[in-house]
């Protein structure tokens, strides 16, 4: 028997390097089982937790509320390092962020019970070092889950 007590940790206080592993957009459910679209941001931080692997981060905005879609527009205006922004209906996320650089604060919250760490305040890194790893799968290349036919959930 194996346990992984490597799934609590968190990284250190302070900037981190990474890069932007994943784009997905999605649907959720609130707790009164309303749907609402979702974007989100999948990093792979630079720095790596005791079993060596990367540690993950999210950025998550809720595309159908005006909390979050102004949100999404002030996290944009902070990435492109503009005080304004052109027309938005032809955002495209993947071009604008996947596999980009960035440097990010970061922030830890408790959701169903799992530690998630969230990114604040990302920019582009302008050194760019860090890449996503060889052994990162998107979430739409996941295998499908034999019982139900969906595909499993991304971190």
């Amino acid at each position: 028997m194996s346990i992984d007590l490597t799934a609590r940790e968190v990284p250190t206080k302070g900037p981190h390097h990474g890069v932007v592993a994943d784009v997905v957009q999605e649907m959720q459910a609130d707790k009164r089982k309303r749907k609402f679209r979702t974007l989100k941001l999948v990093g792979e931080l630079e720095a790596l937790n005791s079993s060596g692997k990367r540690f993950i981060a999210l950025a998550t905005w809720n595309l159908d509320d005006d909390r979050g879609n102004r949100r999404l527009i002030e996290d944009l205006k902070t990435w492109r390092n503009v005080t304004e922004l052109p027309h938005l209906d032809q955002f495209d996320p993947e071009a604008e962020f996947l596999h980009k650089p960035f440097v990010s604060e970061v922030t830890f919250h408790t959701e169903e019970r799992r530690k998630v760490i969230r990114l604040k305040g990302f920019r582009p890194d302008p050194e760019g070092k860090v890449k996503v790893s060889d052994g990162f799968v998107r979430a739409k290349d996941k295998p499908v889950a034999p019982l139900t036919g969906e595909k499993p959930v991304a971190a």
